[in-house]
């Protein structure tokens, strides 16, 4: 089975999950990917544009997401999860990038986290950060700078 790399906007509740179970229950959520229809709109385009955009999309989505949930912890900054997922955990969407998750997101399937380098999310820039450093991430997502 083939992989796929997926952007998933998250929030401080979801860090908080990974946190304490290692797993997230993403069915029906959305996340961001090179899809069929971004491979027709940018056929001239490299894999890293490619999987730019696709970033960039889950950017824009990473900023609605502590309104997904009212019992959610607000979000203070974007965080996005990228995750190499089976092709089977994801359903396009024919929505541009925007693929549909299946599953559960396991803690061990996230290469990294991109999180806003401020408040705000004015960027398109966001800061990288190793898995490994899931504290430090869910703190900055609930707004407490370390």
């Amino acid at each position: 089975m083939s992989g796929i790399r997926v952007y998933i906007p998250v929030d401080a509740g979801d860090l908080a999950l990974l946190a304490d179970t290692g797993t997230i229950d993403t069915a029906g959520r959305f996340g961001y990917a090179v899809t069929a229809p971004l491979l027709a709109t940018l056929p001239e385009a490299d894999r890293d544009e490619r999987e730019y955009a696709a970033f960039l999309d889950a950017a824009l989505a990473a900023a609605g997401a502590a309104t997904r949930s009212a019992s959610a912890p607000a979000l203070r900054r974007r965080v996005i999860a990228s995750a190499d997922l089976p092709s089977g955990a994801v359903e396009e969407t024919g929505a541009g990038t925007q693929v549909r998750l299946t599953g559960v997101l396991q803690l061990t399937a996230i290469a990294a986290f991109h999180v806003d380098a401020s408040p705000g999310g004015a960027s398109e820039d966001l800061l990288w950060y190793d898995v490994s450093e899931l504290p430090e991430v869910l703190g900055l997502a609930r707004g407490v700078d370390q």
